[in-house]
Order: C-alpha cells, then structure tokens, then sequence
C-alpha cells in the first residue's frame, strides 16, 4: 500500500524522521495503542480499590495505601530515571536496545538489597515482608519494561500484562472474602505484578535477554541522575499532599483521598496519550512543538477537567459511595488542567537538555504542595489536600510559560 504523508496532527516538528512516514491511520492506531495502555492502569487501580472498599472498608483500603506510598516511593528512586534516559538512548541507537536495557536493569537491580533492609527495618516480617519484597522486586522489574514497551510501540503487550495482572489480583482478593486483611491485599497485589513482569519478559525476551556479559555500569548512574532528579522532584510536586494526607489523616479519609487522587491521576494521563508514542520521534528531530500543539493539547485538557466533576462525582459517590461533596470534584479538576500545558514544555526542556530546570521548578512546586497540604489539611481535610495539590500544579506550569514565552490562548 502507497503511504502518503499524514496531515498535521499538531506536532510541528520540522524535522521529523520517522513519523513523516506515518500515515494518518498509523498514527491515529499508535495514540489507540497508547491510550489503552495509560487508561488500563487507572481502571486496574480502580478496580483493586472498589473491591477492597466493597467487601472490607475504607480505613482498610487507606492501611494500604500507606504501604502504597512506601512502595511507590521505593520504586521511584530503584527506577532511577531509567525511563527518559533509555527513551533517549534508544533514539539514538536503536540497535543497541537489548544491552543498553540490561546493563540498566543490573546496574539499579543491585540496590534492591538496600530497599529490602529498608523493608525489615520499617518493621516488616513474616509473610508480609516476604509478600511485600515480591511486591517490590516486580514492580521494579515490570517498571523496567516500560521505556521497552513504549519505544517499540507493542502497547499491546501493557495491556495484556496490565489484565492479566489484574485478573490475579482479584481472584485472590474475590477468593478471600470477607476475611481479606492488609497483608492479604499486599499479598494480591505482589501476585497481579508478577504476572504483569512475567507477561512482558515473554514477550520481549527476543529483544532483551540476547547473550553477552552485563556488567554494573556507574556511569549510566551518572548520565540518569538527572532525569532521576527530575522524575523524584515531578512526583513529589504532584504527590507531595497525598504523602502528607497519609501521615495526618485517619485511614478512612486516606483511602478516599487516594481513590480522588487516582482519579485525577488517570485524567492527568490522558495528556500523555497523544505525545509520547512519538516522543522517540521528537527526540531524532531538530524541530520543537508549534504553538498549535500546545494550544490543542490545553484545550484537550479543558475538556477532560470539566467533564471530569460529574463523572468523578458518579464514580466516587456513586460506585464507591464516599459521599464527598461538590466542591471536593470542582478542587480536584483545577489538578488536572495545567498538566495539558506544562507537558510539552517538559519535553522540549528535556530535548534541549535542560533537566535541570525542570528539577528546581519541580521542587519549588512540591515544596508549595507540602506547605500548603500542612496549612490547609488541619482545616479542610480531603479539601484542603487536593486544593495544595491544585496549587502547586498552576503554580509549576504558569513558570514554565513565563520563562518559556510561551502562550496557550488564543492570538
């Protein structure tokens, strides 16, 4: 079949290699491809906690959240801004994939050992240490995979590991009933990743486990480090609240404050479906975004923000049946807006090499997200998180425009 060139989508990247070879359809195919594989992840977290709600309770849910956090945390710093650096090194040598991805794998692999005397000296023991090491190892392993997945476009592959995990996860909990504890929800959810590592070994074995010694590589700590720093500042300006939320509220109100969270998380996402299936591309280019993409991408985000109050609201009250009030939905959609603007300007920063900048604006902004989560929580709860939240998201990208100059609006 004869390929034409596609019609601009927005991306207004003059130079562009391989997506000028895209048609409209092949394009239109890898965003589905993307999409399905960043929304899977919400609704498999949905899922998880609606099951844990309905057959226990909230204070149950917001037990594991705690450990959630320590976990996620933990994960974070193993990954070691593996994601953008090895995005950026396939670009550029592409068939070097398969050791630049073990030699990564090794190299963070060997501080596993340090997360685990971390576990042991939170006080973990017994089966939960073991079910929560799993848990660990797993995630970090599944993480991995995803600069993987990402790069070759198989978004098919994250979506079966993503349901087959899924499904693991709730046979256990379904399986238990109402005896279901913490440590059995632990338990779940170190068996759903897994399969989630299993799945995507099988199906990359052929690109990834090729022969050949992997050595320890100090100097790919090196050369991350700053996309680590980037990554660890970014999670903290937008998780900043729900780590104070799990050290000051009760675990009723953590597990629905995580439930929102997600929510927000999963309309945030959405911002990344049109972009980076093509971030390789963006990379290999000499061009930068236009100022339509930006534009199209924030109006995208408007759209999401607003529709998503009453669908938080049928989700949340509805389904879970929290009862949390309206003006909780209207705080936790002002999250979600700015992301849609500020997510090109990263990139193009990245591209430019300049991760540092991002660094220092996204801790100033988790900085604001403590202040304002400490201030406020005392007073409004659940509110007053998401409203920090809210904050230091405008507050990072309304920084980003004005040393950027770049505009949003019309004209």
């Amino acid at each position: 079949m004869t390929e034409h060139p596609p019609v601009s989508d927005g991306f207004e990247a003059a130079g562009e290699r391989v997506s000028e070879a895209l048609t409209t359809r092949a394009r239109v195919w890898i965003i589905a491809g993307n999409g399905a594989r960043q929304l899977i992840v919400p609704i498999a977290n949905f899922v998880v906690s609606y099951l844990v709600i309905s057959m226990a309770s909230a204070e149950l849910w917001g037990e594991f959240v705690v450990r959630l956090v320590v976990v996620m945390l933990a994960v974070h710093v193993l990954s070691w801004g593996n994601h953008e650096y090895l995005l950026r090194a396939f670009s550029r040598d592409p068939e070097a994939l398969g050791p630049l991805w073990r030699r990564s794998l090794v190299t963070r692999g060997v501080f596993l050992l340090v997360a685990a005397a971390g576990c042991v000296a939170l006080g973990l023991r017994g089966g939960e240490l073991g079910w929560t090491l799993l848990w660990l190892a797993a995630a970090f392993g599944y993480q991995s995979l995803a600069v993987v997945v990402l790069f070759t476009r198989r978004f098919g592959v994250a979506l079966l590991a993503e349901t087959a995990g899924l499904a693991v996860t709730a046979a256990v909990l379904l399986s238990l009933g109402s005896t279901i504890d913490v440590a059995a929800v632990v338990q779940a959810v170190a068996l759903g990743f897994s399969t989630r590592l299993a799945v995507g070994l099988a199906a990359f074995s052929g690109e990834l486990l090729g022969r050949g010694p992997t050595a320890f590589d100090v100097r790919q700590l090196i050369e991350a480090a700053p996309f680590f720093f980037t990554g660890l500042s970014g999670l903290l300006a937008s998780k900043a609240d729900l780590l104070v939320v799990s050290a000051m509220l009760n675990h009723a109100e953590v597990g629905a404050y995580q439930v929102m969270v997600s929510l927000i998380t999963g309309l945030q996402g959405l911002a990344a479906i049109a972009f980076t299936p093509f971030a390789r591309d963006f990379y290999g280019s000499e061009g930068s975004f236009g100022r339509d993409a930006t534009r199209r991408l924030f109006a995208a985000g408007l759209i999401c923000a607003s529709g998503s109050v009453p669908v938080g609201w049928v989700i949340v009250n509805t389904i879970y049946g929290l009862g949390l009030p309206w003006p909780v939905f209207v705080i936790g959609a002002c999250s979600v807006l700015p992301v849609y603007g500020t997510l090109p300007l990263v990139y193009e920063l990245y591209k430019n090499g300049r991760e540092a900048r991002v660094v220092v604006v996204s801790f100033v902004g988790a900085a604001v997200n403590t202040a304002l989560a400490v201030g406020l929580l005392p007073h409004y709860g659940i509110a007053g998180g998401l409203a920090a939240g809210a904050v230091a998201q405008w507050a990072v990208f309304v920084w980003y425009l004005a040393t950027t100059g770049r505009r949003v609006g019309p004209g």
